[in-house]
C-alpha cells in the first residue's frame, strides 16, 4: 500500500522569505534615484511645517535640524536598496546584525550633534503662521490660543512644586524667550538649569494662585542659587533670598547667585523677539544684580533695560524667591491682546491707547511705576 505524500511542512516565516528572495528588485539607475529624490524632497518639505518646533529644541539651529532631517532621507535612500539587496543575497543571520547596527549606529550618530546653537546664532521657536500661537485679552483678564510648552531639558528643569499642575504654556515669543535664557545661561556658565515655574494653562484663563497668568504672556523663574562652596544648587520649590543674597529659612546654607541670575536677567531684557515689560522682582535682588552688571562692565543699553524693567511690587509678594516676567503683547496680537503702561523705549509698535478693561487702581498703579499684587501674582 502506497503511503500517502506528507503535507508540506514549510513555515509561514520560511514562506515570507522565499518570496521576498524570489522577488526581482529594481536595479540602482538614474530613473529610480531621481524619483526616490523627488520623493524624499517632498516628504521633507510636507513635514517642514511640523519637524521644527521640536527638532530645533534638540538640535539648537535650523541647520542643524536640516542636516538631520536631510540625514534621515538619504538614510530611507540607502535602505531602500541596501536592505532588498541583503535579503537577497545574504543570509538572514547576517540580515539581522546589519539591522541591530543601523539601529544603533542612527541614534548615536543623531545624539553625537552640538545641541546648543553656535555662538551669534540663536533657536528659533517661530512656528508656521497657521499654528502660532495667540494671547488675548490682559494678563489678568485673558485667554491663550494655541500655547506652546516650554519643555524640561538639559538647560530647563520644573520646579518640582509646579511640575504635577502642567502650566508651562505661553506664547511662542514668551516660549522661545525662555529656552534662549536658559541656553544662555548653560553656554556662558555651565552647570546649571533654568528652575522654571508656572506660566498659563494650555488655553489660559484663570489658574489657581495667581492674578494674573492668564494669557500666557507672564512666566514665573527660579533663582539660579550655590551652595556656600560655590557648587549650583537646585530646590523642590522656590527659595527666598535677603539682600545679602543669602536664603531665609528653612534654607539656610543657600547663596543667591549673582553671575548666572545677571546673564539670565541680561538676556531677558536683550531679546529681539520677545520684548519684556516687567520682571517683578525685591528691590534687594535687583540691587544686587545691578551691582554685578557694573562688576562685568555690562553694556550700558542692556543695564539701562534691566534697572528699568526690574520692580518690587508695591503691594503684596515682595518676590524674593523668583523672577515674575511679562512681556508686551506680539504685535501680530493686537489688537485682542491688550495691555496697560508703561510703554518703554523697546516696546514693539506704537503705544496702544489707554484702556478701559484695566482696573482704575491698577491703571494708576502701573503710571506710577507701582503695579499692585493683582498684576503681579
Amino acid at each position: 500500500m502506497l503511503a500517502e505524500p506528507e503535507a508540506p511542512t514549510t513555515s509561514a516565516a520560511s514562506a515570507v522569505a522565499s518570496a521576498i528572495a524570489a522577488r526581482r528588485w529594481p536595479k540602482p539607475g538614474p530613473g529610480l534615484m531621481a524619483s526616490l529624490f523627488l520623493s524624499d524632497s517632498l516628504a521633507r518639505a510636507l513635514l517642514a511645517p511640523v519637524i521644527p518646533l521640536e527638532a530645533l529644541r534638540h538640535f539648537g539651529t535650523e541647520r542643524n535640524a536640516s542636516m538631520m532631517v536631510a540625514a534621515a532621507g538619504i538614510m530611507g535612500v540607502v535602505a531602500t536598496f541596501a536592505i532588498p539587496a541583503l535579503v537577497q543575497r545574504w543570509r538572514p543571520r547576517r540580515v539581522y546584525l546589519g539591522a541591530i547596527a543601523l539601529l544603533v549606529i542612527a541614534p548615536a550618530v543623531t545624539q553625537g550633534q552640538k545641541p546648543s546653537a553656535p555662538a551669534g546664532k540663536e533657536i528659533s521657536l517661530r512656528p508656521p503662521f497657521t499654528q502660532r500661537s495667540r494671547s488675548v485679552g490682559f494678563p489678568w483678564e485673558g485667554q491663550l490660543v494655541r500655547g506652546l510648552r516650554v519643555r524640561a531639558s538639559r538647560y530647563v528643569r520644573y520646579v518640582p512644586e509646579y511640575a504635577s499642575a502642567g502650566r508651562f504654556y505661553g506664547t511662542w515669543q514668551l516660549t522661545q524667550l525662555i529656552e534662549r535664557a536658559a541656553r544662555r545661561v548653560a553656554e556662558r556658565r555651565p552647570g546649571a538649569r533654568l528652575s522654571l515655574g508656572e506660566l498659563s494653562d494650555k488655553q489660559g484663563g484663570d489658574i489657581g494662585g495667581h492674578n494674573s497668568h492668564e494669557s500666557g504672556r507672564d512666566a514665573d523663574i527660579g533663582f539660579f542659587m550655590t551652595r556656600t562652596d560655590g557648587r549650583p544648587q537646585g530646590s523642590s520649590t522656590f527659595v527666598q533670598f535677603d539682600a545679602r543674597g543669602r536664603a531665609m529659612a528653612p534654607h539656610g546654607g543657600l547663596r543667591f547667585d549673582d553671575v548666572r541670575n545677571w546673564e539670565l536677567v541680561a538676556k531677558l531684557v536683550d531679546d529681539s523677539d520677545a520684548r519684556v515689560q516687567y520682571i517683578f522682582v525685591s528691590h534687594g535682588i535687583r540691587q544686587r544684580l545691578l551691582r554685578e552688571a557694573a562688576r562685568v562692565n555690562a553694556p550700558a543699553s542692556v543695564v539701562s533695560r534691566a534697572a528699568s524693567v526690574m520692580v518690587e511690587p508695591a503691594h503684596g509678594n515682595p518676590h524674593r524667591s523668583h523672577f515674575h516676567v511679562r512681556i508686551y503683547c506680539p504685535p501680530s496680537d493686537r489688537p485682542s491682546c491688550l495691555e496697560v503702561g508703561p510703554y518703554w523705549a523697546w516696546y514693539p509698535g506704537t503705544p496702544p491707547a489707554p484702556q478701559d478693561g484695566a482696573p482704575p487702581l491698577e491703571r494708576a498703579a502701573l503710571a506710577l511705576g507701582m503695579p499692585l499684587s493683582s498684576a503681579t501674582n
